[in-house]
């Protein structure tokens, strides 16, 4: 197996599938609750991954002179919201975290159905209708749901049958996660070595445009509905940190183009850039 077949044929579904396997250890059934005891909060957030993150993108695609293959990599990020990523972010500066979980996995299922169509839109948008490039909305969404809620589902039935197996898994987990999108990040940027050395400065803008606009749309938005600070933030952080793991499973393995994960693998770089200074920001002004 050659580098440009192992991330598509098997580092990208399995990372995907054990990310969102240690998700589902942090999940309980109770946690949806929040849906019906927070709906706004859980409905704003939920509108914004799945409406504005997108539609930010289709933007950003149309302002900008980005080659395909990187316009394309951002439409199909935008499709991919949230994360265990985020979930450790809104822990770590104690904002909201069982909203961020409830967003994370409430957009978790949702995407399973939303993904497929937004990339095949995406498509066309980008290559027209002549384009020879598909992606199948029914085995597209069976595959999603093998690798993500499959994995999630196995997690929360550890987490409520087996307590104790889960206790001692899932700091090993949380740190295999981090592990596994290093590599991916690595291996997506390497791979599309001279598509970056061409269209750097570009596909960082373009980065930078995305995780900026999201995540401050995401506070304002939560503040002018009154939202509380910790809500707001964790709102923010939601929208504005996306599922890399998930966009270059769609891009090299479901598309089979692996320099379409060119843009991600520079985004997740600039995410992790943007979302610290944004969180600094917060806890300078006021604690959390």
């Amino acid at each position: 197996m050659d580098i440009k077949s192992f991330g598509p044929d098997l580092l990208y579904p399995v990372a995907l599938s054990i990310m969102m396997f240690s998700m589902g250890l942090t999940l309980k059934v109770k946690d949806f609750i929040s849906i019906l005891t927070e709906p706004k909060a859980v409905g704003l957030g939920l509108v914004g991954q799945l409406l504005f993150l997108p539609a930010v993108a289709f933007l950003i695609v149309t302002a900008t002179p980005l080659p395909p293959e990187a316009a394309i990599g951002l439409i199909i990020l935008s499709a991919c919201p949230g994360g265990v990523t985020s979930n450790g972010i809104v822990y770590a500066v104690r904002a909201d975290v069982a909203l961020s979980i409830t967003l994370t996995a409430s957009a978790s299922l949702i995407t399973v159905f939303t993904l497929p169509l937004i990339v095949s839109y995406g498509l066309v948008y980008v290559f027209g209708m002549s384009t020879d490039l598909q992606l199948p909305l029914l085995e597209t969404m069976k595959n999603l749901f093998q690798v993500t809620v499959l994995p999630v589902s196995i997690g929360m039935a550890l987490y409520h049958y087996l307590p104790k197996v889960k206790a001692r898994i899932e700091f090993g987990c949380r740190w295999t996660t981090i592990v596994l999108l290093i590599v991916m990040i690595t291996h997506g940027t390497v791979l599309n070595i001279n598509l970056l050395a061409e269209q750097l400065g570009l596909i960082i803008v373009a980065s930078l445009l995305l995780v900026c606009v999201t995540m401050g749309l995401g506070y304002l938005l939560s503040r002018f509905f009154s939202l509380n600070k910790k809500q707001g933030v964790t709102i923010s952080v939601e929208i504005g940190v996306q599922n890399v793991a998930m966009s270059f499973l769609v891009a090299g393995t479901y598309l089979q183009r692996p320099d379409f994960t060119t843009l991600p693998a520079i985004y997740g770089l600039c995410m992790f850039t943007i979302t610290a200074l944004f969180l600094w920001i917060m806890r300078k002004r006021a604690t959390l």
